[in-house]
């Protein structure tokens, strides 16, 4: 079962959300629903257990950055997943850059919020097409149109292999038991492959794979 926070400050949005998950989201439950960011720290740093946050921009006491990294400090375990009306890049790549797994624009359809969460509760990175082209354009340019330019062109094969599975949604343990590997290994090439990326999430992860034509 997948047990999802909801942060969520307009009450018919929260409520929607939480009638959706419970009608129609076999294999997902509601952990707990909030209004505001404070509140959501609060059950996390006090032990509220979740599997996935899924969390608005748009709160009215804290920015959805500041949020996502306090969700993630109170719950490593967690993916978080954005889910806002906001699709500018500021927005976009300050939630990436924060540690949110994914980006799903609130004109999606109820499948593919469901979708979504259960793709990011298992380590996927989904966005919404808008966004991923988005994320690719603005890898494509910083870089020149050119993977050979980039820190692209200094991964070492394993760390290629890495960036494929890790695009393709699979967790940490997945990778490790595809590749053969430990898991304190794949942590090791995930950084690695970050750090020569210049990236900071598995959605950017995605983006830079999609470019490089490995997914």
């Amino acid at each position: 079962m997948i047990r999802v926070l909801i942060v969520e400050d307009e009450a018919w949005v929260r409520e929607g959300l939480a009638h959706l998950i419970a009608w129609r989201g076999s294999g997902i439950e509601v952990a707990a629903a909030c209004a505001r960011g404070d509140e959501a720290l609060r059950l996390a740093q006090g032990g509220l257990t979740f599997d996935l946050g899924l969390v608005d921009l748009g709160l009215p006491d804290t920015t959805g950055p500041e949020l996502i990294r306090g969700l993630r400090r109170a719950r490593p375990p967690a993916n978080l997943l954005v889910f806002t009306i906001f699709d500018d890049p500021a927005s976009v790549f300050a939630a990436l850059r924060a540690g949110a797994r994914g980006y799903i624009l609130k004109n999606t359809t109820p499948e593919n919020l469901l979708a979504g969460i259960r793709d990011a509760a298992t380590g996927g990175s989904p966005m919404s097409p808008a966004i991923a082209r988005m994320v690719v354009e603005a890898l494509v340019e910083r870089d020149g149109g050119s993977l050979e330019e980039s820190g692209a062109a200094r991964l070492t094969r394993r760390e290629i292999d890495v960036l494929t599975l890790l695009a393709k949604g699979t967790t940490y343990a997945g990778i490790a038991s595809a590749l053969e590997i430990g898991l304190g290994t794949v942590q090791s090439h995930v950084r690695s492959t970050y750090e020569k990326l210049e990236i900071g999430s598995k959605a950017e992860a995605g983006a830079v794979a999609v470019k490089m034509g490995l997914v």
